[in-house]
């Protein structure tokens, strides 16, 4: 629910949403360099669309694309 609701977001090209220390945080690839609010911004209308339990503690910006798979999924297990 999170990463569907990310993906459709505005600048996001791909997605991940992971657990850290306890927390949620979303690795986002951007389409193209964003300003330095977008994060705050995208991090807001998220977690506007979600239930308290489910909201996005942050948003991690990749430089890189994400590794994936011959199938086109992202190799998850690659990013802690």
């Amino acid at each position: 629910e999170i990463e569907s609701n990310l993906s459709i977001m505005e600048g996001v090209a791909d997605c991940l949403v992971l657990s850290r220390s306890g927390k949620i945080v979303a690795l986002v690839r951007t389409t193209e360099e964003m300003p330095e609010e977008w994060s705050a911004q995208t991090l807001q209308a998220l977690n506007a669309l979600l239930p308290v339990y489910s909201r996005v503690a942050a948003i991690e910006i990749m430089k890189e694309d994400f590794s994936k798979t011959p199938k086109n999924s992202i190799r998850r297990h690659l990013y802690k």
